[in-house]
């Protein structure tokens, strides 16, 4: 009874490891090619609010000016003193929407850079990759400032891959 649970447990660890040999590879190359999209529009969207911002700090200084030219030059002119002031107090709780945006914009971009960091790091150490995709894998990782043990992994990928090709040379 005990050996048979061992060896039915056993087989379904087969099936996971099967499953995980087939899913993870897919799943590693469709966040590969769905992250620089992701990131392109998180740029877009972020450099898009940054000129916002420049738009609405001059539009402040214009408004400033036009508030204090108007308490200045006449008491008749206080509703559009006011009304300046409405839109120069609404412009900057804009300014300062969009800038919590910006931020938020630059904390998903850190974090994506991390995961895609974190993706090719985990391509580069997947045994079951072809060596082309662990080295690609460990070339991302690098360049996205990864170091310690996975640069350590990529300069043996290299090596690695180095003696395959002399091999193959040699072969033909």
């Amino acid at each position: 009874m005990l050996i048979e649970g061992l060896r039915m447990a056993i087989m379904e660890l087969s099936d996971i490891k099967q499953f995980l040999l087939h899913f993870v590879p897919g799943l590693v190359a469709a966040i590969g090619v769905a992250a620089p999209i992701f990131i392109a529009m998180i740029k877009a969207k972020k450099d898009e609010n940054v000129a916002r911002i420049q738009r609405h700090s001059a539009m402040d200084e214009k408004l400033k000016k036009i508030t204090d030219t108007v308490a200045a030059n006449s008491a008749a002119l206080q509703q559009e003193q006011n009304y300046g002031k409405q839109t120069y107090h609404k412009l900057n709780e804009i300014a300062a929407e969009t800038l919590q945006t910006v931020r938020a914009v630059e904390s998903i971009d850190a974090e994506q850079k991390l995961i895609t960091r974190d993706i090719a790091r985990l391509t580069m150490f997947h045994d079951g990759l072809p060596l082309e995709d662990q080295l690609d894998g460990g070339k991302r990782y690098t360049d996205s400032g990864g170091n310690g043990a996975g640069h350590v992994r990529y300069e043996m990928l290299k090596d690695k891959y180095a003696k395959h090709l002399l091999e193959r040379n040699k072969q033909h």
